[in-house]
């Protein structure tokens, strides 16, 4: 219910493009990870709905960010080990955690945009 309010009801605050390895990563069902972030498009907060989109231009998801768009700008690429010391404090490992996450996007179309 949770997925299909995220996908259905809110909208999209700012886009996060992001790389195939981490598209492949939200198809098999994980959360999305700053190291497959390659770019941010508008301004968003913590807890704002994002659209997560492929380097082609194709809606993928939307979900629930764990940071603001200025922090992401910094950590978008970067490995999570890197989060306290690029933003001066640790905060979650995830950018969008799984459970935030529609997939508005079916895989075989996912792939076929890649």
């Amino acid at each position: 219910m949770r997925k299909q309010w995220i996908a259905a009801t809110v909208a999209p605050s700012g886009t996060l493009i992001v790389d195939r390895g981490a598209i492949k990563a939200l198809h098999a069902g994980n959360s999305l990870l700053s190291v497959g972030v390659t770019r941010v498009e508008g301004e968003f907060f913590s807890g704002d709905p994002v659209r997560v989109r492929s380097m082609a231009g194709e809606d993928i998801a939307i979900g629930l960010s764990n940071y603001d768009s200025n922090e992401v700008e910094v950590i978008a690429g970067q490995r999570t080990e890197t989060f306290e010391e690029l933003l001066g404090y640790q905060g979650p490992d995830t950018l969008i955690h799984r459970d935030n996450l529609a997939i508005t996007v079916p895989q075989k179309a996912a792939k076929e945009a890649l």
